[in-house]
């Protein structure tokens, strides 16, 4: 007896972890926490001569991500949406990540269910958060403009770089917006609704009165 009966090639394949032979609500899972197992930063400053500089890191390992924003653009029965570098699986294209393109209801629904692990993924990232480089100006130009302390002027980059598995914008972007708030109790849920981290750059000057 086939457990998925209707299933052809390029459908996707469902796990009977209970062994009964069918595919039903008995056969789900605990699949990923929302939650990580570890978090925490980085921080370095140095300087030398006239010159500073400073380093902000930071990590999560352990959580999971259920990529919401990824199942709609890959749930093949919504003919709408899709990424650009998409690729259903064909008999040219035997993908066993996507699989084939139908119309909505019956096979094609059971293929884009959400609640699959298809759509779970680590959350894990390591991001340098902050860089920054500065530069004393001489005393005796500050002196000459009536500037009595130490004046200075840098630059900062903000969310310079994220190493991550992730296949969504930011890792961090979880959770969905309801009625202009966000659900706390979502973390770990990428719905595409919240904005990822921006890539920041500032230019600044302080000055020493």
């Amino acid at each position: 007896m086939s457990i998925q009966p209707n299933a052809r090639p390029g459908d996707v394949k469902f796990a009977d972890l209970n062994g009964d032979g069918t595919i039903n609500d008995d056969d789900r899972y605990a699949a990923g926490h929302g939650i990580p197992d570890f978090e925490g930063g980085m921080f370095l400053n140095s300087r030398f001569g006239s010159f500073d500089f400073g380093l902000g890191m930071q990590y999560s390992v352990g959580g999971d991500v259920m990529n919401v924003a990824r199942w709609w653009t890959e749930r093949m029965d919504d003919p709408t949406n899709y990424r650009a570098d998409l690729r259903p699986w064909t008999e040219d294209n035997p993908s066993r990540t996507t699989p084939r393109a139908l119309k909505e209801g019956g096979q094609a629904a059971s293929n884009a269910r959400l609640n699959s692990d298809r759509f779970m993924e680590s959350g894990s990232f390591l991001r340098l958060q902050n860089l920054e480089f500065g530069y004393v100006l001489p005393s005796s130009l500050g002196q000459s403009a009536g500037l009595r302390g130490d004046s200075r002027v840098y630059v900062n980059f903000q969310n310079v770089l994220t190493l991550t598995g992730y296949k969504g914008l930011d890792p961090e972007a979880t959770g969905i917006v309801f009625n202009d708030s966000r659900d706390a109790l979502l973390r770990g849920v990428d719905a595409g609704q919240i904005y990822p981290n921006p890539r920041t750059v500032t230019l600044g000057v302080t000055l020493g009165f």
